[in-house]
């Protein structure tokens, strides 16, 4: 894999994680403070986009240092996430009930558009 491709995972990880903070800069990293749920921006397009970040970030920096460490410790925490993403939507359920249902029937994705 080429270093330009290597350095736009990492860039859009990063991209990724500035537009949640956008979205919501005080709850961000806080689910139980959330009082609003966000369905704008990049909300609008995956559900999970914190995620989303985090997974770019740690491929493309494990790709970039060519760190198999770090490339393994990448793939083990997708099935990590995916299961920590589960119970946050269930806890978002819990809390807005029927707008939380609607808005998982309209954004398919959890954590990259078209793939997953």
């Amino acid at each position: 894999m080429g270093p330009i491709i290597r350095l736009v995972m990492l860039s859009l990880g990063i991209v990724l994680i500035i537009l949640v903070h956008r979205e919501l800069p005080r709850e961000h990293g806080q689910p139980k403070k959330v009082t609003k749920l966000a369905t704008q921006g990049i909300y609008s397009k995956i559900r999970h986009p914190v995620y989303s970040g985090f997974i770019f970030i740690n491929f493309g920096l494990s790709l970039i240092f060519i760190n198999y460490i770090m490339l393994t410790l990448s793939i083990i925490l997708i099935p990590i996430w995916y299961i920590v993403s589960i119970y946050e939507e269930k806890f978002l359920i819990k809390k807005f009930r029927e707008e939380y249902l609607q808005y998982k029937k309209r954004v398919k994705w959890r954590f990259i558009l078209k793939i997953f």
